[in-house]
């Protein structure tokens, strides 16, 4: 057995190589790394025009709809959600309720979960006591006669608030 000292010297290729086959590895390496940077630089016009046609659609959108996914993605009505952000403190607490016009479907289950993100860093709440609703199929005789309607239709997604 032979020990090859550490000397930062690198061993040649093995002996038992032709030169010719370490030339052939190679030249296959350099033009395997060219043909990459080829395909690359190829598709790159490509990929920054996908994207182009992105920024070009979103451009020609609202806020609102930059800011909300589409109808299908959403549990309520993205115009009613961006109300709720502006309206509601930060401090807040606000609560999700369900009328008797509410539907279980598409995403309409997910609508508590949704509206948490949306209006943090307000608090959801269970309790009767939150002066915010958010109400998913209400009708106005569903809700207290306290409740005064900011934005919505019923029985759409409503936002309102409970005066004392």
């Amino acid at each position: 057995m032979r020990l090859i000292a550490m000397t930062g010297n690198r061993p040649n290729a093995p002996a038992h190589l032709h030169p010719l086959a370490t030339a052939l590895v190679r030249v296959g390496v350099v033009l395997s790394i060219c043909v990459a940077g080829i395909a690359g630089i190829a598709k790159l016009n490509d990929a920054l025009g996908f994207f182009d046609a992105r920024a070009d659609r979103n451009s020609t959108l609202g806020y609102v709809d930059r800011t909300y996914p589409s109808a299908e993605w959403i549990a309520g009505d993205p115009d009613v959600l961006e109300a709720a952000r502006r309206q509601i403190p930060p401090d807040a607490r606000y609560r999700v309720v369900t009328g008797s016009r509410f539907s279980q479907q598409g995403y309409a289950a997910f609508a508590p979960y949704f509206s948490k993100n949306v209006l943090l860093p307000s608090r959801q709440t269970t309790s009767e006591s939150a002066p915010w609703v958010l109400c998913y199929g209400c009708v106005l005789s569903d809700l207290d006669e306290r409740f005064e309607l900011l934005a919505g239709t019923p029985p759409r997604l409503i936002l309102g608030r409970v005066t004392r």
